[in-house]
């Protein structure tokens, strides 16, 4: 290769000549190729028991006798496999990159700079690669994407303290999945530039689910900082200018966290100040914290009023196994939506012959219910729920909260039982709901929790146990408890009231003006409405009519009244929610400046409905 480079391609002849040479190359490498092709198919299919046998595979390949009856067959299907993998040697592609022009490995060998666009291909899809990215890959975590191993592939390959740039999900921020990848980074490379496009969508065609970002990393140890920007709205002209002009410098010492969220050193401050030398909630609990029920065949155990009222006409029995139940979206800050749904909970053990009406209403779903991986496996009958050691929970007063948010969304509540977008926790502590439904708590969680994508102008985040267990839990002092347990207990019950005046407004313009026919999003939160006319335009939207002349005056003394009586509940809530946070900031010993920073971070208003 040295040869070919060093030779000038000025003329046909001499172009011909480059061509030769590296066709000899090619032809030279040829029996190292394959070699390594034999080599790596032993982890997709290949069998190589043992040292002797992989010897006796060499010989076959250099066309002496090898001893092993199948090593012709083994070659042939390694081949095959190369091929369809597509396996690429970098020594051998590019040689004059590892080696010196005499063949001896080069002293630091390697690129002087990789960049790229890996592939997001989810790790479900890459099963047939697995053993071999187990076998070769630091980082490999069985629910690992693809791309992630891109990134340890293109460290490996450069040289000691030269430069990766890569454009990929930024899902490694914090994913359970990217764990080893964090740690491996944080041993190996350095960040020195991060952008953050947020949900922005940056390749036409192209949704994912995710952020993309762009990581350019140094091998080697890391310098004092790294420099990040956050894109908001659009990708700017010049991603330098905005890296000078908006952009911030973060302490590289952020790559060391299990999770990352790389911000601003006061923001890096404020959250080390807020988490360490603080219990952390399953600690403070002492575990109590719970998942939703996973089915595994919600079209069957989750039913309609009407379905639940059908059952018990048919026979009385039913309502022993019929529970009230709640989804993450019927979840609300401080309280509860009416769902409509329930739960058929015939859980392990239960005596289905007793309950005719919901043995039959199941038997239609047999088939399905037999095909879950639990009921084949022996572990429920089919006509059972999967295994739950909880129940008794989900029957207390306890604390609840959806998988995704954009603001805090505990509440208080007994009796009902989750869905599986729902989590809560085995108390009913209204001092440790005021804790968690706190700013500060909100601003710990989105320094830990994955990212999903913004719901006018807020961004939704992953609120799943794994970041919610780690929230941290000051010693509060007795007075802080007695007022925090009175401020939670008292917005509790304003917020309810709220809903209740809303739900009763919702039916009442249902049914008197719609004949029951569903609700626009405006009709929805009917208090934003100001005017009797604006009510119209709405209700002709919605339902193709419009309020009768003789009720007009009815109806906008009727909205005036009751947006007034929603807009007093929520400055009571306002009020108090704002009491709270003082003493939860008093609890965490904050300055007016970490405070204020806090309120700024965590942009959501209070009396979130």
């Amino acid at each position: 290769m040295t040869a070919i480079e060093h030779t000038l391609a000025e003329t046909i002849q001499q172009v011909k000549q480059q061509e030769e040479q590296y066709q000899a190359l090619r032809t030279a490498l040829a029996p190292w190729i394959e070699t390594a092709n034999v080599w790596t198919a032993q982890y997709f299919g290949v069998p190589i028991e043992s040292m002797i046998v992989w010897r006796q595979l060499r010989n076959q390949l250099r066309g002496e006798p090898s001893g092993l009856p199948d090593a012709a067959a083994r070659i042939e299907k390694a081949k095959q496999i190369a091929q369809t993998q597509n396996f690429l040697h970098w020594e051998l592609v590019f040689p004059e990159v590892f080696f010196e022009p005499d063949g001896t490995p080069k002293g630091a060998p390697g690129f002087d700079a990789i960049i790229g666009n890996p592939p997001y291909v989810r790790q479900e899809y890459i099963q047939p690669i697995k053993n071999f990215l187990a076998a070769k890959y630091k980082i490999y975590q069985g629910t690992a994407d693809l791309f992630l191993y891109f990134y340890e592939q293109g460290l490996k390959l450069l040289k000691p303290e030269q430069r990766l740039g890569f454009i990929s999900s930024g899902t490694y921020m914090n994913s359970n999945s990217a764990s080893e990848f964090r740690h491996h980074i944080h041993q190996f490379a350095s960040f020195e530039t991060f952008v953050d496009f947020g949900d922005i969508k940056l390749f036409r065609g192209v949704d994912l689910a995710t952020t993309s970002t762009i990581a350019i990393m140094r091998r080697g140890k890391p310098s004092a900082s790294f420099r990040a920007l956050f894109v908001e709205e659009q990708a700017p002209d010049s991603l330098k200018e905005a890296l000078v002009q908006s952009g911030f410098d973060v302490p590289a010492e952020v790559t060391s966290r299990d999770e990352w969220r790389f911000q601003s050193l006061p923001l890096v401050e404020l959250f080390n100040k807020v988490t360490n030398g603080y219990a952390s909630l399953t600690s403070f609990l002492g575990g109590k914290l719970y998942s939703g029920l996973k089915t595994g065949l919600n079209e069957a155990f989750i039913i309609t009023a009407e379905k639940r009222d059908q059952l018990i006409q048919e026979h009385s029995s039913s309502a022993e196994l019929i529970k009230p139940m709640r989804r993450g979206q019927d979840l609300r800050p401080w309280y509860q939506m009416q769902s409509g749904l329930y739960l058929v909970w015939t859980y392990q053990g239960v005596d289905i012959e007793k309950y005719p009406a919901i043995h039959k209403y199941l038997t239609a779903y047999r088939a399905d219910l037999a095909n879950r991986s639990e009921a084949k496996e022996g572990q429920c009958a089919w006509y059972e729920l999967r295994p739950c050691d909880y129940y008794d929970v989900f029957e207390q007063p306890k604390l609840l909260w959806p998988d995704i948010s954009k603001y805090p969304r505990f509440s208080r509540n007994e009796g009902y039982y989750l869905g599986n977008t729902a989590f809560m926790i085995g108390t009913a502590s209204y001092s440790l709901l005021a804790i968690l439904q706190s700013r500060i708590s909100w601003f710990a969680l989105t320094q830990m929790a994955t990212a999903i994508s913004k719901r006018a102008g807020l961004w939704q985040y992953r609120a799943i146990p794994q970041f919610v267990e780690r929230l941290p839990i000051p010693n509060l002092k007795a007075d802080q408890d007695s007022h925090l347990t009175e401020y939670a207990e008292s917005i509790t019950t304003l917020s309810r009231t709220r809903y209740m005046l809303d739900e009763a407004m919702r039916g009442r313009i249902a049914m008197d003006l719609g004949g029951n026919g569903k609700l626009n999003d405006k009709l929805d939160t009917w208090w934003r409405l100001l005017t009797v006319s604006e009510l119209r335009a709405e209700v002709k939207k919605a339902f193709k009519r419009d309020i009768p002349l003789a009720e007009r005056d009815d109806w906008s003394k009727y909205l005036t009244d009751q947006r007034t009586h929603h807009e007093s509940l929520t400055s009571q809530i306002v009020g108090l929610e704002t009491q709270m946070n003082t003493v939860v900031y008093a609890a965490f010993d904050l300055t007016p400046d970490e405070i204020a920073l806090i309120e700024k971070t965590t942009k959501y208003r209070y009396g979130e409905v």
